[in-house]
């Protein structure tokens, strides 16, 4: 018995399923006919259609992932909902199987095709476009040569929202007309049935436990701690750059060294002052995490509902394409395998350079359990004061390279995966054209953080220091708990802390290490933990009659989305 593996329709009608059925019953009639004449089933090929397009095979081969994406936990249904089904499409042609399953995305060729005889498609368009780094990204049928609309994730947020804001609000004149002008907007802290968008969003994509974790859980008890929340608060979202506290000048000092003094912290304090208010474009930023398919409806997801939309532009580098979470089937040298991290990263920063290196100024990347403040990410790009970060970098043929210095042996310091680090467009263009030809090309390790600034320093570009004027951490790569409670005494992070002293004008630890200027929380591990720290974070994540809510509000705390 012949069992055609057919796409999903999603579109309300039956049409196109009648269409199909009755397509099927001629082609199975007419392959009754060949049977009875021209010998064993095995001579009959049988290459099913896509409903209501030409039957060509390139346009079966997408249909054919199509059914895989959509039974991976893709969601292109209208509505945003998950479809249920298992992890495996058995798409069946003539007495053939291909089983098309997710734990196949392990950086190879996975099978996406055959030719109708049970024979693995090895068409050109199969193959990498070029060597690694470079081989290109893959379409969900597995054609290379997909190159993902960054913006996609941002446009997909705002006409969601606007959707959501406009739902159950009639704008018709009163005779049933529609079409009498624009509709307007109603504010950005409308609630409806008791949710915001942001909750709205997070019930849709999540369970209710999710939703009661982030807005309904009393503020201390969550993965915040008590410490952890006191953190978050000293965090200004958007904030200018802190400034260093008044110094206040010694009387009993000679008037000639006390006149000196005062002199030149005025001088830099106007120097500054007159830098931030001169007009500066915004810059561009792109913002990249680096995942796998088994996280898609979990990390995946909560980056997108939180934060990956407010980057000019984001794509997770993953093992399978879906667009609705922008997520690219990234192959790479090697396994896909935490222990081949090198490898991925290389991946990524080839196909950074290759298709949006002039589209953005500066390009961020992470781990898909980081909670980015994309605001703050924003202020520190735009704070030249900091000798690492000179405006106009790009344009004066600059590299710059931005995260948080982790000291090594033999003196030198790496920027720490953790919290992300940046590059500006230059320092990608010389990344590609003068270190990944050569340095550790075929280097099978996790330490992509640390390959990655040994082989800039070869060229000249160091991680630069982010700390604030106060010298407290911008990128500080652990959840808000950890980082308020720990005291630097102990275990890894006692020889960091004890080195960013040194270079940072003295010891610190805990709430006073942070900085207001903070651009997120790493360690972020689970849906529930990126939804509660963000909704923390900015009131009106949660409903007012939450728990969150309702707290938020008792505190005065008002930062919106």
């Amino acid at each position: 018995m012949l069992h055609v593996g057919l796409p999903r329709h999603h579109n309300g009608t039956s049409q196109g399923f009648r269409l199909t059925r009755l397509w099927l019953t001629l082609s199975l009639l007419l392959a009754t006919r060949f049977l009875l004449t021209s010998g064993p089933l095995s001579t009959f090929t049988f290459t099913p259609p896509a409903s209501g397009i030409s039957a060509s095979s390139t346009l079966v081969n997408k249909t054919v992932a199509a059914v895989k994406y959509v039974n991976d936990g893709g969601r292109t249904n209208d509505d945003g909902d998950d479809d249920e089904s298992d992890n495996t499409s058995n798409v069946t042609g003539t007495g053939s199987s291909t089983n098309v399953t997710d734990d196949q995305d392990n950086g190879e060729d996975r099978p996406t095709d055959n030719d109708g005889n049970g024979n693995e498609r090895k068409g050109s368009e199969y193959e990498p476009l070029a060597p690694h780094p470079h081989a290109g990204a893959r379409y969900p049928d597995g054609m290379y040569g997909y190159v993902a609309d960054a913006t996609a994730v941002r446009k997909q947020y705002f006409k969601m929202r606007e959707e959501w804001r406009n739902k159950g609000l009639d704008y018709s004149d009163g005779n049933g007309n529609h079409d009498h002008g624009p509709s307007p907007s109603p504010p950005d802290d409308l609630e409806q049935d008791g949710d915001t968008f942001e909750s709205h969003r997070m019930r849709l994509t999540f369970d209710e436990e999710i939703y009661n974790y982030a807005c309904n859980k009393p503020i201390g008890e969550g993965y915040e701690g008590v410490e952890g929340f006191k953190l978050m608060q000293k965090v200004q979202i958007g904030g200018p750059p802190p400034q260093p506290d008044p110094i206040t000048v010694n009387v009993t000092s000679s008037t000639k060294n006390s006149t000196d003094a005062s002199t030149k912290r005025r001088r830099l304090a106007e120097d500054n002052k007159e830098q931030q208010q001169q007009p500066q474009p915004k810059p561009r930023v792109l913002c990249a995490i680096y995942t796998y398919e088994p996280h898609h409806a979990t990390m995946v997801q909560a980056v997108v509902n939180t934060w990956a939309w407010k980057c000019d532009g984001f794509f997770a580098a993953s093992t399978v394409t879906n667009e609705t979470l922008g997520a690219v089937d990234l192959p790479h040298l090697g396994e896909e395998d935490y222990g081949n991290m090198w490898q991925k990263t290389r991946s990524i920063w080839a196909y950074i350079h290759d298709h949006y290196v002039d589209d953005y100024d500066f390009f961020w990347l992470g781990g898909d359990d980081f909670g980015l403040t994309v605001e703050n990410l924003r202020g520190v790009l735009e704070d030249h004061a900091m000798e690492s970060n000179p405006a106009g970098s790009n344009e004066q043929d600059i590299p710059v390279y931005l995260g948080h210095q982790i000291p090594q042996a033999g003196g030198n310091y790496f920027c720490g995966g953790g919290p992300g680090y940046v590059l500006n467009q230059v320092a990608v263009k010389r990344l590609i054209a003068e270190v990944l030809p050569k340095c550790m090309a075929t280097a099978i390790k996790s330490a992509e953080d640390r390959f990655l600034s040994n082989c800039l320093r070869g060229i000249g570009i160091l991680c630069g220091n982010t700390v604030d004027a106060k010298g407290q951490q911008r990128f500080l790569g652990m959840d808000p708990n950890f980082s308020a409670t720990y005291k630097g005494d102990r275990g890894y992070f006692k020889r960091v802390y004890d080195w960013w002293g040194k270079m940072n004008g003295g010891f610190k630890c805990g709430i006073d290490i942070a900085s207001e200027q903070m651009t997120g929380f790493h360690n972020l591990r689970y849906p529930a933990f990126m939804h509660r720290i963000h909704a923390l974070q900015f009131a009106g994540t949660c409903p007012s009659n939450s728990t969150v809510g309702q707290t938020l509000n008792f505190l005065g705390i008002s930062t919106r989305l």
